[in-house]
């Protein structure tokens, strides 16, 4: 699949193609050339099945990639997959492009930044929140994970309410939380002991809270910047994880309090962000991302991966 802009394929013939480094854009292309297996004396039915009949016991059957299709987080063995005391549990938000469709997510350990960022103002990032939380909960007995969500970006009221119904229906404590509320639930888990269990604080649009906690406490002389800074260095080692869709990088990067607070969240997944922008943010300037729509970028920077991806589709979504 090549970018609209990239006319590399237009003057092929049989027995060519184009391979294409960069998720299609211009000027990654290399022409190859490959024989012509119908013409060979061989019969390709009786070569496929020997072959298949020659893989190694235990290997996956063969799979065939779509690229034009989204997956649905229902319809995924990985999901089906997931029961609850997994250890770390595993925050799921699409299908990694590659041949097999690997699961693509964030392990939420107690290292230092095992927290969830999704950027960008695609839609998409309220949407790939709530396939985080549930398959979260999905890997706890009920009552041993508790879920704060914060529904304050416009829109995400609805979704946020379908699933506190769906994470209570689990037996899950939930509480919704507006923007003071936020404020106050940072205050209590920044200076807090550790709390038994998981608690996964879930806020839809965490830029909009950008006031608010700019303000200063009269008694404490803390912000709630302050707080949120705590609770990203030190609640992962508290059982304390913070899944958030902000629809700026500015404005995570004022969160985190400069670039040099970026290793405060390790795990970031962007939508329709520029390369150069989110390059450098992260610090890595050869950066090979063009945004597009149904595809998303996953980094996970304590394990200095990144992975084209394919976000999870909403039922809307589907045909």
């Amino acid at each position: 699949m090549l970018d609209p802009r990239n006319d590399a394929a237009r003057g092929l013939t049989v027995g060519t193609a184009v391979v294409n480094t960069a998720a299609g854009a211009p000027g990654a292309d290399v022409e190859v050339r490959f024989p012509d297996a119908h013409a060979a004396t061989i019969d390709l039915t009786a070569l496929r099945h020997e072959l298949h009949a020659a893989r190694p016991a235990g290997s996956r059957p063969p799979a065939v990639f779509r690229g034009h299709e989204a997956p649905r987080i229902a319809d995924d063995p990985a999901w089906a997959a997931l029961t609850p005391g997994a250890d770390p549990p595993y925050a799921l938000v699409g299908r990694v492009v590659d041949v097999a469709g690997s699961p693509a997510g964030f392990a939420l350990d107690a290292s230092p930044g095992r927290h969830l960022a999704v950027v960008g103002t695609a839609a998409a990032g309220a949407d790939m929140l709530r396939c985080a939380v549930l398959a979260l909960a999905k890997q706890h007995a009920p009552g041993t994970a508790r879920f704060l969500l914060a529904p304050l970006a416009p829109g995400t009221t609805d979704s946020a309410d379908d699933l506190a119904m769906t994470l209570a229906a689990a037996g899950h404590p939930v509480r919704r939380l507006d923007t003071a509320a936020l404020r106050a639930q940072l205050a209590e888990v920044a200076g807090g002991d550790p709390t038994p269990g998981r608690t996964y604080l879930v806020v839809f649009g965490m830029d909009a809270a950008a006031g608010t906690l700019a303000a200063t406490d009269p008694g404490t002389f803390r912000s709630g910047h302050d707080d949120l800074r705590a609770v990203l260095r030190h609640g992962p080692a508290r059982g304390v994880h913070v899944l958030g869709w902000w629809r700026g990088l500015r404005r995570l990067a004022d969160d985190l309090g400069g670039s040099g607070h970026r290793d405060d969240v390790t795990g970031l997944v962007a939508l329709n962000v520029p390369a150069a922008d989110l390059g450098l943010h992260l610090g890595m300037h050869d950066l090979a991302w063009t945004p597009r729509d149904g595809r998303a970028l996953l980094v996970d920077r304590h394990e200095h991966r990144t992975a084209l991806i394919v976000p999870y589709a909403t039922e809307s979504d589907q045909p």
